[in-house]
């Protein structure tokens, strides 16, 4: 599902962007979840569909606030930092009634942690991933094996500033209630009664 999302937010985009149009990424994260419901409407159940939805929502939800926070003149390795924290964050709260509910676990460290795994996930894995499909022998086994590299050293990294897990178990009115919180992220008192009800 998250590749699907991913597939069709950037076809929907680039095709906007040819015709001059700008779309909002709400809107094609929303038509996104039509299309792939439509061709597979068992796919609105599976972990994988709210897990990735849930997160590039909260992305899209969260993301900008921090980024809003930053002057003008804030240099790019700082503004880099918060918008990363910003899009961890996002992803985080976006994701938290699944999590709460199919895990009944959450690390608060998850923002950290993230910021510390991308670079290595991102930067170094993914293109050494896509290098190692199209190199020929033996180049590719050396850019695999830097790409393996790399996640085993942001693997290592995690758990060494591992801490310890919350447990906010949850039945589906709890999920419930923790949309309803997240909605109502303007009023703090409306925000935190339900979180604790």
């Amino acid at each position: 599902a998250s590749a699907q999302r991913s597939v069709i937010m950037v076809g929907l985009i680039s095709l906007a962007t040819c015709f001059g149009r700008k779309v909002p990424i709400q809107n094609c994260l929303v038509l996104a979840a039509v299309i792939i419901v439509m061709v597979e409407p068992a796919e609105l159940s599976s972990l994988g569909f709210l897990m990735s939805f849930g997160a590039v929502f909260g992305m899209i939800l969260i993301g900008p606030r921090f980024d809003r926070l930053l002057p003008p003149d804030t240099p790019k390795g700082i503004r880099f930092i918060v918008q990363s924290l910003g899009a961890t964050c996002g992803a985080t709260l976006g994701t938290l009634p699944i999590t709460a509910w199919y895990f009944q676990e959450l690390a608060p460290i998850s923002p950290v942690a993230n910021l510390v795994a991308t670079p290595f996930i991102v930067l170094v894995a993914v293109p050494c991933g896509l290098l190692g499909c199209v190199f020929p022998s033996p180049l590719d086994e050396l850019v695999l094996s830097i790409g393996d590299m790399a996640i085993g050293a942001s693997l290592w990294i995690l758990e060494a500033i591992r801490g310890p897990m919350w447990h906010p178990a949850v039945d589906v009115m709890g999920a419930i209630f923790i949309v309803w919180a997240l909605a109502f992220r303007k009023k703090v008192w409306v925000m935190a009664l339900l979180l604790f009800s």
